[in-house]
């Protein structure tokens, strides 16, 4: 089976989520029709980039991938900060990101994109995530 951190990232997110709060519906970005505020909440996952860079003999790579995880409810702002909190802490969680084979996981930036007007509150997070491989 090929490579896929969105793939990585839906698996990590699902079997590491032991919070008080409900796990919202986990998604690929390209399932994004499927989304319907009115039946929960949802965390989207998309590949944004990634890019090889040889490391050494024997043949090594880093692959880096960025991959963009939004947060979206209908419910509050609170709620989403709450979602968003969970999935900070398992990203940020060492022994999750070298457990499924990666040198590093880290968030680079979070955005607030809430539509007040709709009251669809969205928080979008940039993850970088490395692996090493040898070909």
């Amino acid at each position: 089976m090929a490579y896929d951190p969105v793939d990585d990232v839906i698996s990590i997110l699902n079997n590491n989520w032991d919070s008080s709060i409900s796990k919202p519906n986990i998604i690929k970005a390209y399932n994004i029709r499927a989304v319907d505020l009115r039946r929960g909440d949802y965390i989207i996952v998309g590949q944004v980039s990634e890019a090889d860079d040889y490391v050494g003999i024997p043949l090594e790579f880093r692959r880096t991938a960025v991959i963009s995880i939004m947060v979206k409810t209908k419910t509050s702002r609170e709620r989403v900060r709450e979602i968003a909190e969970e999935v900070r802490s398992i990203l940020r969680d060492k022994d999750v990101w070298r457990d499924n084979g990666y040198l590093m996981m880290r968030l680079t930036r979070a955005v607030d994109m809430t539509d007040r007007e709709r009251k669809i509150y969205t928080i979008v997070f940039d993850a970088v995530l490395q692996r090493l491989e040898k070909v």
